[in-house]
């Protein structure tokens, strides 16, 4: 039975939380679009058939709109992330 992909969504931080989330999410269906500061993190989750993006820009690039972006890092770089993030994202329209 082919699973249908129901959402996408871009998972930013593939520690223990965020790889066990994307591999759940794909098992489920969805597709997930992911990025770490650790390349070797990545390659892990596209063998779970996760999308790698090499930076956040590719990342974004890669979300279909409407863009679902999660974060799963640590408290103290989530500012930075959010900063970073921001450039290439739009702002939603009403």
């Amino acid at each position: 039975m082919k699973k249908k992909v129901t959402k996408q969504l871009g998972m930013i931080g593939l520690g223990r939380i965020g790889s066990n989330m994307v591999r759940r999410l794909i098992q489920v269906g969805h597709q997930c679009v992911v990025f770490n500061r650790s390349p070797q993190k990545v390659k892990d989750s596209v063998k779970e058939k996760a999308v790698a993006a090499s930076s956040l820009a590719d990342l974004v690039e890669k979300l279909q709109k409407p863009r679902a972006v999660w974060l799963m890092v640590p408290a103290e770089v989530v500012d930075s992330f959010i900063s970073d993030l921001m450039p290439p994202l739009e702002p939603a329209t009403s």
